[in-house]
């Protein structure tokens, strides 16, 4: 699903994410093209563990790492997930 996003000045844009995910989750790491990493905390919304941040262009996302509780990789991937999550587009 893809959603507008209004944004000030003209040609400046980002990409939105909002992912579920498991329950043991504690942290979601999403790392950026240009090496940069965000450290993004779970929220439970309905009962349901979601994470949401904004890539902002012209990077992209190239991993996505979830980690526990004591900061061990439960999962990574290298491209999105075929599901579970909502792309926000400028």
């Amino acid at each position: 699903m893809a959603l507008p996003l209004g944004f000030p000045d003209p040609g400046t844009g980002a990409t939105g994410y909002a992912v579920q995910v498991s329950p043991a989750t504690a942290h979601l790491r999403a790392v950026l093209s240009n090496g940069t990493s965000e450290l993004v905390t779970p929220r439970v919304i309905d009962g349901r563990k979601y994470v949401a941040f904004i890539v902002p262009s012209p990077l992209r996302l190239p991993r996505l790492t979830w980690l526990d509780a004591a900061g061990r990789v439960i999962a990574s991937t290298v491209r999105l997930p075929p599901y579970g999550y909502v792309q926000f587009q400028p």
